[in-house]
């Protein structure tokens, strides 16, 4: 027995020092393993020679250094409080899964952010966590990379904001929805039970909003649109008689040509296709985001985020919102898979709605990484 303790302990180094395990316990339990072994191998006539016995007992070492791993992963996946010295021992809680200690948020962020960060941390809103965090950083210098493209550059690069008078959805008297077309706006309302307000009509509420992945949004107003038509198959974007390579390029050419004013040309539900930055430009001055967009979310955590925002009341609403994957005819006539389209026709929508790659923490597809990486190093070397 004492030999077994021994051996174990001269494999100490396979174990983690970070999983807490008495000396004592050790003492206890392996003896007791290796003592009912030899005991049931005794019962059974099995060989008790000493290369069976060194087998059995690099066996049971194993299993009882797996268990402790096992234990070790398990407890760096919950909640975990740190005890941050430096503030007088006062302790910092956060999930290790998707942040850092408030104080390192706020050192970095700022207070107001930081303290934002660390929520959504605690409450393990871990897509949000990235989403908010990469926008705040991203936000000041992409808007000034903007601001310096020629008016030429402009064109295809801000499209207006398309719902100037009809935007937002009051939470509370301190923060309102901020509606990106395609990103819940319908579920805000129901949860909520309050209508759009108009811009002018905004008094002191901050706003939050949700995005989602460039391209899924992008095809989920062509979807939407496809949906509303009324005779679908006279519609070169909507009909079946093409590929859908052929039916999104005539998209993009419609939404284009309504971001010109070209409103003859495309049904005005055209704008539910706009880039997801585009909604969240300042009305008059769309060089430059609204003033009081306040938090970024991922629209996964809607009810997590209608929570920061301080919304107290019933979400249950929010589960029998409409969706997408519940519409057949959205399914049938205008699926959104990405591994469908080309690789011509993904890097058509990528160029369109390049701004949420820049602001937004979403990984465009491979074919796009190249045309984007021009304008991440411009950006990049103009605020350095």
């Amino acid at each position: 027995i004492f030999q077994n303790w021994i051996f174990l302990g001269c494999k100490k180094k396979m174990i983690n020092k970070s999983v807490r395990v008495s000396p004592f316990t050790i003492l206890i339990i392996v003896p007791v393993f290796v003592a009912t072994t030899n005991y049931l191998l005794m019962r059974c006539n099995c060989p008790c020679d000493a290369d069976s016995k060194n087998n059995l007992r690099s066996n049971i070492v194993q299993k009882v250094e797996n268990a402790l791993l096992l234990r070790e992963e398990t407890s760096t996946a919950v909640e975990e409080e740190v005890v941050d010295h430096d503030k007088g021992g006062k302790s910092e809680t956060y999930s290790s899964s998707c942040g850092e200690k408030e104080s390192v948020l706020i050192e970095t962020y700022g207070r107001s952010i930081g303290s934002k960060l660390a929520t959504m941390a605690e409450k393990n809103l871990c897509l949000s966590f990235k989403q908010l965090s990469k926008f705040s950083l991203a936000k000041k210098k992409v808007m000034t990379w903007v601001q310096s493209r020629s008016a030429g550059e402009l064109e295809t690069l801000l499209y207006g904001s398309p719902n100037q008078n009809n935007f937002a959805v009051a939470v509370n008297d301190d923060y309102a929805y901020l509606h990106v077309f395609k990103n819940g706006g319908t579920t805000v309302n129901r949860v909520t039970k309050h209508g759009h307000t108009k811009n002018t009509e905004l008094e002191n509420q901050k706003l939050f909003t949700t995005v989602r992945d460039p391209i899924d949004h992008f095809l989920s107003g062509w979807a939407e649109c496809g949906y509303r038509s009324e005779n679908p198959d006279d519609d070169p974007a909507f009909t079946l008689d093409v590929g859908i390579d052929e039916r999104i390029e005539s998209w993009m050419d419609c939404v284009k040509a309504f971001t010109k004013g070209g409103k003859d040309l495309c049904t005005p539900c055209a704008k539910h296709s706009y880039p997801q930055a585009n909604f969240m430009l300042n009305p008059g001055q769309e060089k430059w985001l609204h003033p009081s967009l306040d938090m970024v979310g991922d629209l996964k955590e809607l009810n997590g985020m209608l929570e920061m925002a301080g919304f107290t009341g019933d979400l249950e609403e929010s589960k029998s919102a409409r969706a997408a994957s519940d519409n057949a005819v959205k399914v049938e006539r205008y699926p959104n898979d990405k591994s469908l389209l080309s690789d011509k026709t993904l890097q058509l929508i990528c160029d369109f709605v390049k701004l949420d790659y820049f602001l937004f923490d979403f990984e465009p597809p491979a074919a796009c990484v190249d045309q984007l990486q021009s304008d991440i190093a411009a950006i990049e070397e103009l605020s350095s």
